[in-house]
């Protein structure tokens, strides 16, 4: 199965945001003779919506010819392995794979329910790293009615947050709905078999295969795709890149 990779970014890093590291990203896939799709770089950001519409409207125009897509955040996100070895794993089939973590974020109780325990500490969706096949990921995306929702905006009144203040809209939020609501059919990575999550995880759960590869002690798996979201940017990427040959 030949698989692409998309991703979103509007700009590159400021110089103090040592945090970010895209060109960690797009390294880990050249070693393998990969270049990612970035889309929407030097164009207007809107909100963490413009992610999801942006990838919409590339989908829409017929622009990925790959039989698998991967939508990738390029921010803290590293391959360690070919993009078609992912998809080989995957496997293929109708269901959206995404990465889970330990963590509901953006926090949302009323969806808790959408997430039962499924006997690993990685529960929760999370939206920075999925695959599926491209017409399904539209289908996906199409399902969100993106139009219908705001970009970031000052709240007019108490009812819609409070007069005065600015409402961040977070895709996250929307693609726990979607996954509670089953437009597409939806599935958690939550033994971590390809897509590792990193928040809120010490490195006491991970140990190396005598392959060099990061082995999931926790679940015994060998995860292909490594998210450092959240605290896990400043604490564990610089390990793990280190170990990798990617500082």
């Amino acid at each position: 199965m030949k698989c692409e990779v998309v991703s979103v970014m509007s700009r590159t890093p400021r110089e103090f945001e040592t945090y970010y590291k895209p060109h960690v990203f797009i390294a880990s896939l050249n070693r393998f003779g990969v270049e990612p799709t970035i889309l929407g770089l030097n164009e207007t950001w809107n909100c963490l919506m413009t992610k999801p519409r942006r990838i919409r409207q590339w989908l829409r125009e017929g622009h990925c010819k790959a039989d698998v897509l991967i939508v990738a955040d390029a921010f803290d996100v590293v391959f360690t392995a070919h993009p078609d070895a992912v998809a080989e794993r995957w496997g293929g089939g109708d269901e959206i794979l995404f990465n889970a973590e330990k963590d509901q974020f953006p926090p949302a109780p009323g969806l808790r329910w959408a997430f039962p325990d499924p006997g690993t500490p990685w529960r929760y969706l999370n939206g920075g790293l999925f695959i599926g096949k491209p017409a399904n990921i539209l289908a996906f995306y199409e399902a969100m009615n993106l139009d219908d929702i705001h970009d970031d905006h000052v709240a007019m009144d108490a009812l819609h947050g409070g007069a005065g203040v600015t409402v961040n809209v977070n895709d996250g939020t929307w693609y726990q709905i979607l996954f509670a609501a089953r437009p597409t059919p939806m599935v958690l990575d939550t033994k971590c078999e390809i897509f590792q999550c990193l928040s809120s995880c010490t490195m006491e759960e991970f140990g190396e295969f005598t392959d060099g590869r990061m082995v999931n002690k926790v679940t015994g798996s060998a995860p292909l795709v490594w998210h450092f979201n959240g605290g896990a940017k400043n604490d564990l990427m610089p390990i793990f890149i280190k170990h990798w040959g990617l500082a």
